[in-house]
């Protein structure tokens, strides 16, 4: 029973070392029976197919590409077509919506059919083009936003130089700005990105566990962390800065010296009222 028992131990061992190993890697990557989102397909490679995701998803997925297409479509067009919609904010949200216009024109349609095929059946290419049109939507998206918070901070807190304001050109230079910085930003998904083991994957194994954790540490920073804390702070001045005005309101004077002259009138009458009695007593 002895010998048994320690294949028992032994076998136990590797299959949690070989779990411990998937778990660590980049991308949780699978062996050869698993499918390109990492999901176990089984051996008759069917299992994939139980629910209704397969279908539903591309229905889902074709919602949002008609609404998407629509929206930022109409967006960018009624903003181009009249010049007195050029302004500094418009101008920001065009370029937010060109950003979410391209990722849903090319990477909507290839990323619904992820419950579709058992493996990712695009190629190369299309898996690296994928993966960066994600981060440069979501660098122009984040950045854009909060360029518009600091526009809106200029607008409140300091309203003159607001309204004599930067030109189109300089907000269009901004905007060409954002884009750059998150096309930078964004190769290093393109780059990275590879089918390994029918997925695409967008760190591979030969670059280790290090560069997964940087990848993670860096989305988190760079499209979360400091944005977040830059609009908060934005925010949060023009918040102190609208408390702060709404005490020296012109009409909270008028207001004042109302009650000031409602207060003076009664007691007028009291006066003439008490003067009345104390003549009629006499």
């Amino acid at each position: 029973m002895a010998p048994t028992n320690n294949s028992a131990s032994e076998f136990l061992m590797e299959e949690a070392a070989v779990a411990d190993e998937t778990a660590e890697d980049c991308t949780g990557t699978p062996d050869n029976n698993t499918g390109f989102n990492g999901t176990y397909l089984g051996e008759e490679n069917d299992e994939r197919y139980d629910g209704p995701e397969w279908f539903v998803i591309p229905i889902v997925f074709g919602v949002i590409f008609l609404v998407g297409v629509i929206g930022n479509g109409t967006l960018i067009y009624t903003v181009l077509r009249n010049k007195n919609m050029r302004s500094t904010p418009n101008v920001l949200l065009v370029s937010l919506a060109l950003g979410d216009l391209l990722l849903i024109l090319i990477s909507v349609p290839f990323s619904s059919t992820i419950y579709t095929f058992i493996e990712w059946p695009y190629g190369e290419s299309i898996c690296k083009l994928n993966e960066f049109l994600t981060s440069l939507s979501l660098g122009v998206s984040v950045f854009t936003l909060t360029a518009l918070s600091g526009e809106r901070y200029m607008v409140i807190v300091y309203p003159m130089t607001s309204h004599r304001g930067p030109s189109t050109m300089r907000t269009v230079m901004i905007a060409c700005a954002i884009w750059v910085v998150s096309v930078g930003l964004a190769l290093m998904d393109l780059i990275g990105t590879s089918v390994q083991d029918k997925m695409c994957v967008v760190c591979p194994e030969e670059w280790g566990k290090t560069y997964a954790r940087f990848h993670a540490m860096f989305q988190f920073i760079v499209y979360f962390a400091l944005p977040m804390i830059i609009i908060a702070t934005f925010y949060a001045l023009m918040a102190r800065m609208l408390l702060i005005s709404s005490k020296h309101l012109p009409g909270d004077g008028l207001k004042g010296q109302a009650v000031k002259q409602v207060g003076t009138i009664n007691h007028t009458r009291r006066a003439i009222s008490q003067t009345y009695k104390h003549t009629s007593h006499r």
